[in-house]
């Protein structure tokens, strides 16, 4: 049974990054953590995390048909283990208190100590920084071996 702790949130701007041929050294990092966290089977999503790759990716890359998007969602969707429901929302209450990040940073950030995640996979938060036990990953600073054989 894999170790709950080891289990890592991604934010949405990996994901986007992922699908972002614009920028091809951080979409190959992005795509080798979700790799790697998958053949963990460690990696988190909730709802939210997928709402905002569908509303960005349409925005940002027009050129990419809908159908393409839709189904990249839908393999996000077998990793959607994360609630984002009303428990979450005091939750992310007193982590926008704890530490003034932008809301739906902080609706993430408690569906991912909610479900028992070690670590948050982002580049828009601080590296390094612990929220409860949940620790901020930037994984364009660190790589996916280092993590799992750090933790």
């Amino acid at each position: 049974m894999p170790n709950a702790r080891m289990n890592c949130f991604v934010d949405t701007n990996v994901l986007v990054y992922a699908a972002d041929e614009s920028n091809p050294d951080k979409r190959i990092r992005a795509r080798e953590w979700l790799d790697a966290l998958a053949s963990h089977n460690s990696l988190v999503l909730s709802p939210q995390s997928i709402n905002e790759f569908y509303h960005v990716s349409r925005r940002r890359f027009p050129s990419v048909a809908r159908r393409d998007v839709l189904q990249a969602c839908e393999w996000f969707l077998v990793w959607c283990t994360a609630a984002l429901d009303v428990h979450t929302i005091p939750k992310a209450w007193l982590i926008e208190e704890a530490t003034g990040y932008q809301w739906f940073d902080c609706l993430l950030l408690a569906s991912a100590t909610i479900a028992g995640c070690g670590y948050f996979l982002s580049e828009d938060l601080q590296h390094g920084r612990l929220i409860d036990d949940l620790k901020v990953v930037d994984p364009f600073q660190i790589s996916p071996f280092e993590v799992f054989t750090s933790g």
